[in-house]
């Protein structure tokens, strides 16, 4: 009975499958699902039931071979993806091979299956699989399949990937073998094999040589038999695959593989009629979604290769038209409509953005506008938003981003309603599980761009420096929700990870080292942290390394436990909610309440800064405050001006160094043998570097030398800064950071004028801190290191105000009582590194100063969530949790302040009264990671939890006892406030100039509402003062609230501000008997809420 029934299945998919395939050539995707899904009884709602979809996948499928019920199930999921259902493609896998989200086990399932199939079946499950895979985010689990199929280990040699693939796949048909090959040579990445795997890989299997790339009959000879045992153009678009791999090395060759496939040569270029017929035969021959892709790929390489005049030709050629055609939307509309109307929506889209990418990139610029503008104002799905979206959203926003700034100035009114309708239809059309992760990363650029664009738009309303208040209002408002829009894609980018559980952390003295009992205060004992004492620290390390037990201990407590996926699911679709609800005015003014002032800053897209703060008027309503813009390349000079605050740093603290002899830092030499400390060998290298940018400028402006040359000189000099030469340069990455700042000067305006300031400025750090070096040495008992270091912050400071003056704001908070109002900052790019709260203000007040409060919040989207999770998890308990880890051994120093951070808190819960507890993890029971998750199943809530380790901004995570802590495997909803004195991690790194990324965004992935960390190098006591004065500003503010103080909101906000004016009283300078000073201040920010 199983063996017929089986019989009957293979029968009925094989033919629903030719069927469903025909269907969705024809472009009826939709009909291919409802004739797969009739096979099992399968209705649209059974994929929102597990049961239900489990019931009618069995009934089908029971009794079935693996072979057989695997072919039936990837039908449905292929035909699913088809219609860009991927949700409900990955719920029939996991129904199917019983694995839920985010499950760690799914490899193990799939591959069980696997083993019990015949192999051929094995290779063709795989093809399907592994690609779908990386297209719902689950990439590194497909590329471990494949990993195993192959029986390869991490990092394999080119060699021994070529030598796998020919085994698995000897004796296996051409049809097989294609896709599997294709699979892994667009795997070659992920597997770590090294670059240039993929071309030799390709070439073993067509059996193809150097020398018959220059002989179509010997292409002609290795490739037919490929195109005659796979027919339909899947042969063509690996062809493809083979050419944009090789075109890295030798475009030639590449273009002379798909001129075979297409079957001209190169001279065709130069007849129309002739490259026109062969490239409509090939198309015609070939499924109608092969001729956009293959075009896609041929141009593209042809346009890198500056083959302009052959790129516009066979873009006229594909649409059989003469390239003048092209210019003139009229006469062109027409005829794309035709190329391209029996293909789906995002290939059309994708074919448009493409062609006009390659048009703007070989010098028709206006023929690519005119194209664009006739696309744009004619494509339905813009203006009309489908219910369910538009596919071609992610090839359609970048469009609308080039659209908006070159159309004409004299229709303000049109850019205006067009900038409106792209905020409305990016709010409906949402990528869920609908993206590779590098094409999501890629998207979130345009949508940035696009962001942008339409603040740019906002300012054409202006009056000189007085802009419009209601235009401004509703460009933060689009601008706001782009940004939410951005973050949300970061959210399903990012996978949730649970972790086990360790020893729980208990209410007694942690450390071996005996407590210290004598001194009565929360702070540290002064005289064990004097400036003498301190100094030792500096320049330490950015991370010590683990020590050997660290990778045993961290998974002694065997595997981590999965996070329940309903909590991620309903976080998620509790975000697409807010997203697809966009940002109002009435969100926002119940956000801020009566006394938030929400201080957006972000850049036009000429770079200029641009800012408003927004408040609630005396009504419901919401009013801009105060408003103004900068200059274009304001986003240039921050990001000079944030290096040198990080060179000046590096300069301070590296000098140090020879004099603590911290372990495992190497000391350089110089010529003579005389050792030198890390930053009397960063400046040697750097010096000199300057120098000779300076001088490459300087000779560049008395001749006709273009930037481009310029960086071509000094491209060895920059880039030699991050070899060996000096350890700090190279850690830091300094020649990869200069590199991208210089690349900057490629836009005339900064060059050479502006560019030769910059870098006067950046060798006035260095010469400034060479004569700080020297009066230290000349004035024992005067300024210190630690001096230097506030020196260096309140430059950076002043920099940052002269770019970005605060005094439209000034003049808002003029009209309002001091300390009234709870300051929320918005920024984007390397704002993300200043000191927001310390700025001066124009009468040289610090901001933190003339306000109650001031924090950081990631977005409005970040905000929203956090006060979601608040509403539904803010606690009273009387706990608060302190886990700590220095290795008494490799870093004793730090470790010896360890115990100010346990005493100082543990003082604190004892004080209090009322049954405060405070429960530490460090040596006994140990400072690990799963201490964290342990404490929060054993207790559920705590008012503050404090992690204190060696950060790292690299690695953004802090490391504890069993390695570095990267934000994940707790639930961090039931913490009140989450305090991380630790070097760096507070840093929200930029990604390519769009979104921020570290861990405090994962945190808040993991519902951290509000988070105080460092956003620079620290030193371990100033920073363990500051935050447990934090704890006992918060707590103190929360007994207060409890006896019914008046406006007992912002707490945590208030506690952070309570405790800079503890150690700064308003100004910038320690006050005398504090150990705390303006660099530790300063480092600290409040993410998320107040």
């Amino acid at each position: 009975m199983g063996l017929a029934r089986t019989a009957v299945r293979a029968v009925e998919v094989t033919y629903t499958g030719r069927q469903a395939q025909k269907l969705i050539v024809a472009n009826q995707p939709e009909r291919a699902i409802r004739l797969v899904e009739s096979k099992a009884g399968l209705v649209v709602g059974d994929y929102r039931s597990r049961a239900r979809l489990r019931a009618k996948l069995d009934g089908y499928l029971s009794g079935v071979a693996d072979s057989v019920s695997m072919q039936y199930v990837l039908l449905l999921v292929a035909t699913l993806g088809a219609d860009r259902h991927h949700a409900e493609a990955l719920r029939v896998l996991e129904v199917y091979f019983g694995f839920g989200e985010g499950a760690g086990d799914l490899v193990a399932r799939v591959r069980e299956r696997l083993e019990r199939m015949p192999d051929v079946h094995r290779v063709a499950t795989l093809v399907a699989l592994v690609p779908f895979l990386a297209t719902v985010q689950r990439q590194s689990e497909g590329t471990a399949l494949l990993a195993a199929d192959l029986g390869v280990g991490p990092a394999p040699e080119a060699a021994e990937v070529r030598d796998k693939v020919a085994r698995r796949l000897a004796g296996f048909p051409r049809r097989f073998a294609l896709g599997y090959v294709q699979m892994v040579a667009l795997s070659v990445g992920e597997l770590g094999a090294p670059p240039g795997t993929e071309v030799a890989l390709l070439e073993d299997r067509f059996g193809l040589q150097e020398d018959d790339y220059a002989s179509p009959e010997h292409l002609g000879v290795k490739l037919t038999p490929w195109l005659r045992a796979v027919p339909g153009g899947a042969a063509c678009l690996t062809f493809a695959v083979l050419a944009q791999a090789k075109a890295d090395t030798d475009p030639g060759k590449a273009l002379a593989l798909l001129e075979w496939c297409v079957g001209i040569t190169p001279d065709a270029y130069r007849d129309h009629g002739r490259l026109a017929g062969a490239w409509r035969d090939f198309c015609d021959r070939n499924h109608p979604e092969v001729g956009p892709t293959f075009w896609r790929a041929w141009s593209g390489i042809l346009v890198a290769d500056g083959r302009h005049d052959e790129a516009l030709a066979l873009a006229a050629a594909d649409n059989d038209v003469e390239p003048e055609v092209l210019a003139s939307p009229e006469r062109f509309g027409p005829t794309l409509e035709r190329r391209l109307q029996h293909t789906r929506t995002d290939t059309r889209a994708a074919y448009v953005f493409s062609l006009v990418s390659d048009l703007a990139d070989i010098g028709e610029r206006d023929t690519a506008h005119h194209i664009t503008d006739w696309y744009l104002r004619g494509y339905a799905n813009l203006w009309r938003v489908p219910a369910d979206g538009d596919p071609g959203v992610v090839h359609i926003i970048p469009l609308l981003g080039r659209w908006l700034a070159e159309l004409p100035h004299r229709e303000p009114e049109f850019v205006w309603q067009a900038s409106e309708q792209a905020v409305l239809y990016l709010r409906r059309s949402l990528l869920l599980g609908d993206s590779q992760m590098p094409d999501r990363r890629e998207f979130i650029t345009y949508v940035d761009t696009l962001r942008r664009q339409i603040l740019q738009t906002a300012d054409r309303w202006g009056d000189g420096r007085t802009p419009d208040p209601e235009r401004v209002l509703q460009a933060q408002l689009w601008d706001a929700e782009l940004g939410q829009r951005i973050l949300f894609e970061e959210f399903l980018l990012t996978r949730v990870e649970s972790l086990a559980p360790a020893e729980v952390p208990e209410d007694r003295w942690p450390l071996r080292q005996e407590e210290p009992a004598y001194w009565d205060s929360h702070l540290p004992d002064p005289d064990t942290c004097h400036d003498e004492d301190v100094i030792r620290l500096l320049g330490g390390p950015p991370g010590v390394p683990e020590d050997d037990a660290a990778e045993a201990r961290r998974g002694e407590n065997g595997p981590p436990a999965e996070e329940p996926p309903a909590e991620r699911a309903q976080w998620l679709r509790d975000a697409e909610h807010l997203v697809r609800q966009g940002v109002t005015r009435e969100l926002l003014v119940d956000m801020l309440g009566d006394t938030g002032l929400l201080v957006r800053v972000g850049f036009r897209a000429d770079n200029a800064l641009v800012w408003a703060a927004l408040r609630r008027g005396d009504g419901p309503e919401l009013t801009v405050a105060a408003a103004d813009s900068g200059r274009p390349g304001d986003l240039w000079r921050l990001r000079w001006a944030a290096f040198r605050h990080d060179l000046g740093l590096l300069l301070a603290t590296g000098s140090q160094r020879q004099a603590a002899g911290t372990p495992g830092t190497p000391l350089a030499a110089d010529p003579a043998g005389a050792v030198m400390d890390p930053a009397e060998s960063l400046v040697d290298v750097l010096l000199p570097v300057l120098a000779s940018l300076t001088a490459a400028l300087d000779r560049a402006r008395d001749t006709d030398r273009t930037p481009e040359q310029w960086l071509a000189e000094t491209a060895p000099d920059v880039t030699g800064l991050d070899s060996s030469h000096s350890g700090t340069a190279s850690r830091e990455r300094l020649g990869n950071r200069l590199a991208g700042l210089l690349r900057a000067s490629l836009d005339p305006e900064w060059w050479p004028g502006p560019m030769g300031e910059q870098l006067a400025a950046t060798t006035e750090v260095v010469t400034r801190h060479q004569a700080a070096v020297r009066d230290r040495a000349t004035r024992p008992d005067g300024r210190n290191a630690l001096h230097e270091i506030d020196d260096v912050t309140r430059a950076h400071l002043a920099e940052v105000a002269r770019i970005w003056p605060l005094d439209r704001l000034q003049e808002h908070l003029d009209t309002l009582p001091d300390q009234s109002h709870d300051l929320v900052f918005q920024m984007e790019d390397t704002l993300q590194s200043v000191p927001v709260a310390h700025l001066p203000l124009p009468d040289r007040t610090p901001l933190y100063a003339r306000v109650r409060s001031v924090r950081v919040s990631l977005s409005v989207l970040m905000t929203l969530m956090q006060q979601r999770v608040e509403r539904r998890f803010a606690t009273d308990t009387r706990r608060i949790l302190v886990v700590s880890h220095f290795n008494p051994v490799m870093d004793p120093d730090n470790a010896e302040y360890a115990r100010w951070l346990h005493h100082g808190q543990r003082r604190l819960a004892h004080a209090s009264g009322e049954g405060m507890v405070c429960l530490n993890a460090a040596e006994e029971p140990p400072g690990v990671a799963g201490a964290l998750r342990a404490a929060l199943d054993e207790y559920g809530s705590f008012q503050t939890v404090t992690v204190c380790g060696h950060g790292s901004a690299a690695e953004a995570g802090v490391r504890l006892g069993d390695g570095m802590w990267a934000g994940g495997g707790c639930d961090w909803g039931p913490v009140n406030l989450l305090l991380l004195p630790s070097c760096s991690v507070g840093r929200l790194e930029q990604t390519l100039d769009y979104d921020v990324e570290g861990l405090c965004v994962r945190l808040a992935l993991h519902r951290a509402r509000s988070v105080l960390a460092c956003r620079w190098p620290v030193i371990t006591p100033q920073a363990i003062a500051f935050a447990n004065e934090v704890v006992a500003c918060y707590l103190d503010l929360r007994r207060q609230a409890d006896e019914g103080a008046p406006g007992a909101v912002n707490l945590r906000a208030r506690a952070v501000n309570a405790a800079r004016h503890r150690f700064l009283r308003g100004g910038d300078t320690r006050l005398p008997g504090e150990i705390v000073q303006l660099n530790t201040v300063a480092a600290y920010e409040l993410y998320g809420l107040g």
